[in-house]
């Protein structure tokens, strides 16, 4: 039995932009069109940003228990559970900075004017100042239970078991704004300066008292609330079986089943009260100051590049507020209720067969294994007045899709000598698409001509397959030493890229009377690298220096992706495979005592391909593998120090992100900065205590 408590504040600084705070320079029509063959990333520019800063706190606790009965030496049977839960509150203060366009169309904030050469640049006449405040406060629970039996018989080995887990998240969070277009206001557009990569804003005195004023704002959203949650309960079956035989160089031959059903169900209704009924948080016509929920502030958002006075807000009087008056939450349409509203089971059938083989120093455990999954999704159609069509029933609808797969695998392992060994292995995996993109809710949408636009998901999505390939070499000279070289190589077709939260892939079919939007899977991409890791103690330096060691570790890799999209390019990279990874440590490893220094680098990876669509107050279509996202290089340094106090009690102490480098950067475009978003990510500080029972 073990039990855990751990707390955890935070503070982080975030420069970031909504859509449509960007776009290009230069274009060649009214319409922000580019010129032909005009590379859109070499002009990109910068109309707003959104600083804001994040304070919270996380707590963690939770704990295992186990219990285990051997009433014979071949016999266990066991009953494992464990229980987690996180409470995180967060407040985020956020003080805007929008440049846009007094005489645009209603189509957009940005318009374009022609120049003197007959080319078109943006035109930003005007920069409000907004104000705004969220909760994001996010409760998990996950608990598993493990009812299982390993008998011997002879040769023969069962071990069947039962499982059973669980799991909630909730993400209920309320916000507030403030921000009229006259008093929060000023002439011209943002001067924006670039200091080591961050966009900061130079405001005259005049302009910086617009900035510093957000107390006297007349407020615009009086509270909007949102209910998201989620839970998922699965529950099966295993059984496996093993026979040592001992004959025609098969040592052991495995078998197994398992039996898996799972129900899932999300939910997410935002509700803005003062425009369903109800009277929101505070009454209309006042400014900030007077809504009786300021309870402090904050003399910047990011020290040293966006120092604003920020009012802080109660979280606890704006939520019970919002919340008396059930009008503002309780009350909503069919749409607003049900639109964002997914539920399903799942259920999974596998088995596999495998051998364990000798050929002298030669290991060979081939195998496959078999697996079935039947997936049932329903989901709220939404929009067009409620009227079904030919294409989409309006309310709730259901799909099924369904999927077999055989994975085969062999892996070999060859030990010439004791200290070296050699492996090898070929082996296949796949992955269903996300329960979003499978039955993601439909949206109806009647256009100006009275066509219809109808965005749903796809329940004949093909699940991502892959091929992998792993060879390997490790030699250890001695029993603190060790050095191992590694090479991979995956193969992946149906690929669907993105976490599963979007239809980026997206194909639309036009018909007669509409036109049907859902994400599709895309081509191939294939990953392959490197792996280097030694380490090594000093044990033959005199007490105490022989519990001193090093590690570290060093992975290079290459990508290729072949998304079919016609707006990107036919070769791209794929997602979150930086081309460097590296780690080196220092250690100490003696008695109670134990110690941990790493240093991490990461190379910059793709986060995003850029298909940004047409943004609402940007007419020009930015979609463009040079506009694809980038993670820029981080270089962090973590420590930890242990102590055993007895040896059922034990003391930590951890530092993480000591290194001079806490920015995390996101760019649009790999070497371009005018479109970043950066993170001034807080040091933390961890103090922890286990006791084991």
């Amino acid at each position: 039995m073990s039990g855990y408590y751990n707390q955890r504040y935070f503070a982080a600084g975030e420069q970031t932009y909504s859509g449509g705070e960007w776009g290009v320079s230069r274009a060649m029509d009214a319409q922000g069109d580019l010129y032909p063959g005009q590379d859109p990333v070499k002009s990109l520019q910068l109309f707003g940003v959104d600083p804001q800063a994040s304070i919270g706190v996380t707590k963690r606790y939770g704990g295992t228990a186990g219990f285990e009965w051997r009433p014979d030496s071949s016999t266990r049977v066991y009953l494992q559970g464990t229980e987690s839960y996180s409470d995180t509150q967060q407040d985020i203060y956020q003080v805007a900075i929008h440049g846009n366009d007094s005489g645009a169309s209603s189509a957009g904030m940005i318009s374009y004017v022609e120049q003197a050469d007959g080319s078109y640049a943006p035109s930003i006449t005007r920069t409000n100042v907004h104000y705004w405040y969220e909760t994001n406060p996010t409760l998990e629970q996950l608990g598993t239970m493990k009812l299982g039996m390993d008998k011997k018989l002879g040769r023969f080995s069962i071990s069947p078991s039962a499982f059973l887990s669980w799991g909630t998240i909730s993400r209920d969070h309320i916000e507030t704004s403030a921000w009229p277009s006259g008093v929060a206001a000023f002439d011209g557009a943002p001067n924006f300066v670039y200091k080591d990569g961050m966009p900061t804003v130079g405001l005259t005195s005049a302009q910086a008292a617009v900035a510093n004023g957000t107390l006297d704002f007349p407020t615009h959203n009086r509270g909007e609330y949102v209910q998201s949650d989620a839970w998922q309960l699965r529950t099966g079956t295993s059984l496996d079986m093993s026979y040592r035989l001992d004959r025609f160089h098969i040592d052991t031959i495995s078998a197994g089943f398992k039996y898996q059903t799972s129900w899932r169900n999300y939910i997410n209704r935002d509700t803005e009260g003062q425009d369903n009924g109800g009277s929101g948080a505070y009454p209309a016509g006042g400014t900030l100051s007077q809504t009786g929920l300021v309870d402090g502030s904050l003399s910047s958002l990011i020290p040293g590049a966006y120092n604003f006075y920020t009012p802080t807000i109660s979280r606890s009087a704006l939520l019970s507020n919002y919340l008396a008056d059930p009008y503002n939450w309780k009350y909503m349409d069919k749409d607003a209720w049900n639109g964002n509203t997914i539920g399903g089971t799942e259920t999974v059938y596998a088995g596999y067969v495998s051998a364990q083989m000798h050929f002298g120093k030669l290991q060979v455990v081939p195998g496959i294994r078999f697996e079935q999954s039947d997936l049932h999704n329903t989901y709220w159609a939404s929009g067009n007045e409620g009227v079904s069509t030919a294409d989409a029933h309006y309310g709730w609808s259901a799909t099924n899709s369904h999927y077999f797969k055989a994975l085969p695998s062999i892996h070999l392992t060859y030990r010439p000598r004791q200290d070296t060994v050699y492996r090898a292995s070929v082996w296949t995996s796949y992955t269903r698409p996300s329960f979003f993109q499978l039955s993601g809710g439909s949206q109806i949408t009647r256009n100006d001509d009275g066509t219809l636009s109808i965005t749903t998901g796809n329940p004949n999505l093909k699940a991502t397959t892959a091929v992998n390939y792993d060879l390997s070499w490790q030699w250890m000279p001695s029993s603190t030493t060790s050095f191992s070289l590694a090479g991979f190589y995956k193969q992946l077709s149906n690929y669907i890229y993105d976490n599963g939260g979007s239809y980026n892939n997206e194909t639309t079919t036009a018909g007669i009377a509409n036109s049907v939007s859902h994400p599709e899977n895309g081509g191939s991409a294939t990953l392959f690298g490197l792996e280097f890791a030694f380490e090594h103690q000093f044990k033959g330096l005199p007490a105490p220096f022989d519990g001193l060691g090093v590690r570290g570790t060093a992975t290079w890799e290459m990508s290729r992706a072949h998304l079919n999209n016609a707006y990107l390019s036919s070769t791209e990279n794929m997602q979150d495979a930086p081309r460097w990874m590296t780690n080196a440590g220092a250690f100490y490893n003696k008695g109670p005592f134990q110690f941990d220094l790493n240093w991490c680098f990461v190379d910059a990876y793709l986060y995003e391909y850029g298909l940004w669509g047409t943004p609402n107050n940007f007419k020009t279509n930015l979609n463009s593998s040079s506009l694809d996202a980038w993670v820029q290089p981080s270089l962090n340094l973590d420590a930890q120090l242990g102590y055993a106090v007895t040896k059922r009690l034990h003391v930590d102490f951890s530092a993480q992100n000591l290194g001079v480098n806490r920015f995390y950067r996101l760019t649009i475009g790999r070497h371009s900065n005018a479109v970043p978003q950066n993170i001034l990510t807080s040091r933390t500080f961890f103090l922890n205590a286990g006791y084991r029972f």
